[in-house]
């Protein structure tokens, strides 16, 4: 069987296993050097420049091309001939001046971020190209982020780099550990440094490797980078150089924790539960045992992994040591699941698939009177399973139901889902007039009939509904079902025995309330009232136990697996009761979703 029809054949019965089938093919068809992730040498970049032909360092997350710089430029004996300056800092006299003494003198000029100051960049091209006398040892660096408003010109007269960052935490630990040099480490007197530098490289590739794991790796994606890990590398010598001196060789852990797990790591968190994961793999990582050498620390093992730190031995060592690591992704070597591997290549494979079929529909193979006719049967289905809007009137005429935080939550809960029924009703009605033409196209069905087409959710409707990662009709579905349980709520109200909490709106208003009417009724303020959370498939209220006191850790509860740095997707906190030893819950990001899609 050929190779694609393999490919084929995988795609019904395996997704996972597609993204190494699809480099097997890649590298029957195309070659092998079209996979390979090429390794590039300043010093041959460098070597192929000249005063008149510029170097363009494109930016990507992780890499650090001035660090490449300046150690090329002491490798030269040029450090003292290194000029350095941020465009869009609004100095251009100085930075004129700058590049204008370089020339004259033979000096490199360096310039970041060039993609926020394009005309600059246009001026400092001509400014090159006119002058006919010129330094040979005049070098110009071009540091940006990728711009398609870059000029064409400068792009086409100079060197072109970039470097992506490895797909693997084998190949992370490789190319991480060996940017430091065995001069470095023989140079310096002291044993302790060789595990704690291997260390700090494990830890390093740990948290750039959890990143590939999208919001089950990091709450929020940091650019962590080669700087992090190289002001790192500086404050362990300089406080082992301290300890030499002052303390008599004993290794000050706590404060290197808290300066590379609090300040240098740390400092990017802006999430609580980010910073306790990272604090955590600080603990496992750095201390006493690493130096250890009765009993050799390992962070992770099982039948074909050892990950160990040795205590002692030279560079070529703890290479050898980086070798045994496996090529293919592991998440259980992070401290995570390991069926977030599958994950990770089912939704690469996804991915892929939708880049092909965007490619495939924008081809316009499918006419606009097909488009019209999918969007209005998908109009009519969701008039047709529409759900009529809730009575608020017998709650709130209703002597007999009592004036509580939970009765507050309920009214509020059928509101907003009244004005969102209100809202689909009305712009899917005048969406069918449009598409009859009864009624003229506007921007918003516009958007509407583009939404609905790729069975999407429109903006509109989801700016009243609660955050969501479902398809259209599986999000009608899923509504239908929620009024069913605000139905059954307005019947036992106040509250309700068991409640569906990803079918509210605001599920962290219903535990404020009961936390509320929990603090009414025994008299005590709010802060004393605690609430613990265990997980169970029991929906039998009478089949449900209350809990003991018992070891619970803090976990967060997400509305969908969806996240960002304003804090948005938490809907509340809870005390889960856990067997498990607190460093294997922390690290495997443990948290519950309300919704999976």
């Amino acid at each position: 069987m050929k190779l694609f029809k393999k490919l084929m054949l995988l795609k019904c019965f395996e997704i996972s296993c597609i993204y190494n089938i699809v480099e097997d093919y890649l590298s029957e068809v195309l070659g092998e050097e079209f996979l390979a992730r090429p390794f590039i040498k300043i010093e041959d970049v460098f070597l192929q420049s000249s005063c008149k032909r510029p170097i363009i360092f494109i930016m990507t997350p992780g890499t650090d091309p001035y660090a490449d710089i300046m150690h090329l430029a002491t490798k030269h004996n040029t450090r003292n001939k290194l000029l350095m300056s941020s465009l869009g800092s609004k100095e251009k006299l100085v930075q004129r001046s700058m590049v204008l003494e370089a020339m004259s003198k033979g000096l490199w000029v360096v310039y970041q971020n060039c993609h926020l100051d394009i005309d600059f960049v246009i001026e400092i091209d001509k400014l090159l190209q006119s002058t006919t006398e010129l330094n040979e040892n005049f070098r110009l660096w071009l540091i940006t982020e990728l711009s398609n408003e870059f000029p064409s010109r400068v792009v086409k007269s100079s060197i072109k780099v970039t470097t992506e960052t490895s797909d693997d935490f084998k190949t992370k630990m490789e190319d991480t550990y060996t940017k430091t040099s065995e001069e470095y480490l023989n140079s310096f007197n002291y044993p302790a440094l060789k595990p704690i530098l291997y260390a700090l490289t494990l830890f390093h590739c740990i948290i750039l490797e959890r990143k590939k794991y999208g919001s089950l790796g990091w709450n929020i994606m940091y650019q962590f980078g080669n700087s992090d890990y190289k002001m790192a590398i500086q404050t362990i010598q300089e406080y082992l150089n301290r300890n030499i001196d002052f303390s008599g060789g004993n290794i000050p852990w706590e404060a290197l924790k808290c300066l590379i797990g609090d300040i240098i790591y740390g400092g990017h968190m802006i999430d609580k539960y980010d910073r306790r994961i990272i604090l955590c793999y600080i603990d496992e990582i750095f201390g006493n045992f690493l130096l250890s050498s009765c009993r050799p620390f390992t962070f992770y093992r099982d039948k074909y992994i050892h990950c160990n730190i040795l205590p002692d031995g030279d560079m070529d060592d703890y290479i050898e040591e980086i070798k045994k690591l496996p090529t293919m992704s592991m998440a259980k070597i992070l401290g995570l699941h390991p069926n977030l591997d599958l994950k990770y290549y089912q939704d690469a494979v996804k991915m892929v698939w939708k880049n092909l079929s965007l490619h495939h529909s924008s081809k316009g193979l499918c006419s606009s009177t097909n488009k019209e006719d999918i969007v209005f049967k998908s109009i009519k289905t969701v008039l047709h399973m529409l759900p009529t809007a809730l009575n608020i009137k017998d709650i709130r005429g209703n002597s007999n139901v009592p004036t509580m935080p939970t009765v507050t939550v309920l009214l509020h809960e059928l509101q907003r889902m009244n004005i969102l029924i209100d809202k689909i009703f009305q712009s899917s009605t005048t969406l069918t007039h449009v598409i009859t033409g009864q009624v003229s196209m506007n921007e918003e069905m516009e958007s509407m009939f583009t939404y609905i087409y790729n069975n999407e959710l429109p903006i509109t409707w989801r700016l009243l509904a609660p955050e969501t990662c479902k398809n259209l009709p599986n999000w009608i579905s899923h509504l239908v079902q929620r009024v069913d349980e605000y139905k059954k709520w307005i019947l036992l109200c106040p509250v309700l025995p068991v409640m569906w909490l990803s079918g509210l709106h605001k599920p962290q208003s219903l535990f404020v309330a009961l936390i509320q009417e929990a603090s009414l009724k025994i008299e005590t303020s709010l802060e004393n009232i605690v609430m613990c959370s265990n997980i169970t498939s029991e929906y039998d209220p009478e089949k449900i136990q209350d809990l003991a006191e018992m070891n619970t850790l803090k976990i967060p509860v997400y509305a969908t697996n969806l996240r960002n740095s304003s804090g948005n997707g938490l809907v509340f906190e809870v005390e889960l009761k856990s067997s498990k030893h607190k460093s294997q819950s922390i690290l495997l990001g443990m948290c519950i979703l309300l919704n999976i899609d």
